[in-house]
């Protein structure tokens, strides 16, 4: 008996990161193939971060049509890709609004860009980011 799959779902991104310094991620753009997207095949990207995977509630948003932006789509060797962002300030300010406990919060993301006919996509299965809390500030 072969087996047969049909479908694939993308690679969840876990990141661990200090709160109060500055956040920067920049996330390839593939097709289903693991090619690379033209930039001219996409209208918008953004981030959605929540308390856990099925919460309704938006802990913070990354997209590129927020005023101001603080995702910017953009390119690298030719291939698009989607770069994310957040200040110290914020980073530091996180602490506060993400439930966590031990010196640490842990939330949830993933992320979807949109084609120029419309179609959104979601590019990683959801994953986590987990903010190391400081002591000295």
């Amino acid at each position: 008996m072969a087996v047969h799959e049909i479908g694939s779902v993308p690679d969840r991104w876990n990141i661990t990161h200090l709160s109060g310094q500055r956040f920067e991620v920049t996330i390839p753009i593939l097709d289903g193939a693991a090619a690379p997207v033209a930039l001219a095949d996409l209208t918008r990207g953004r981030v959605h971060v929540r308390p856990s995977v099925d919460a309704e509630n938006v802990l913070h948003e990354f997209d590129t049509e927020a005023d101001p932006p603080n995702a910017v789509l953009g390119e690298v060797a030719g291939a698009a890709v989607l770069i994310i962002s957040a200040t110290s300030a914020e980073t530091t300010d996180w602490v506060a609004l993400w439930p966590g406990n031990a010196g640490q919060a842990v939330v949830w993301w993933d992320v979807e860009v949109t084609d120029n006919t419309g179609e959104p996509h979601q590019l990683t299965r959801p994953g986590t980011i987990t903010l190391v809390h400081e002591v000295t500030r």
